[in-house]
């Protein structure tokens, strides 16, 4: 099931004990989180996670799948928590820190490959690999 970025922004702002179960988030408060949300996002590649990500609205779906939504959260209430004045609970801190690993995990980019021009290369058992590629 995809989420709106306003409802993860929610989300996120109770996970900050900001606003209770069941209370409105003010208006205010759901602009603040999709400005920080987008920066966020935007923000990944320096950090190793390639999403390719394009700015979305309060009302857009999350462009991810829904098994890193939770991940999504957890690091938006970090990124929320000074803007509000809230603790950062222990639970939630080790909750990001698991959730940053597993999107580095799953969308690290890993480059080409080369051989560093001191390597030997050569024929290895008797062919090589133009022997392979050219019939």
């Amino acid at each position: 099931m995809s989420k709106t970025a306003r409802q993860l922004i929610e989300d996120a702002i109770r996970e900050l004990r900001v606003v209770a179960n069941g209370e409105p988030i003010k208006d205010s408060h759901s602009e603040t989180g999709i400005t920080y949300f987008n920066e966020m996002m935007h923000g990944f590649e320096s950090k190793g996670i390639y999403i390719g990500y394009a700015s979305i609205g309060l009302d857009d779906e999350i462009p991810v799948q829904p098994k890193y939504i939770r991940a999504l959260r957890l690091l938006l209430a970090i990124d929320l928590a000074p803007q509000f004045g809230s603790v950062i609970t222990p639970e939630v801190a080790r909750g990001a820190a698991n959730a940053e690993r597993q999107l580095q995990a799953a969308f690290k980019r890993i480059g080409n490959l080369e051989a560093p021009p001191s390597m030997p290369m050569g024929r290895r058992r008797g062919y090589s690999v133009e022997d392979l590629t050219n019939g």
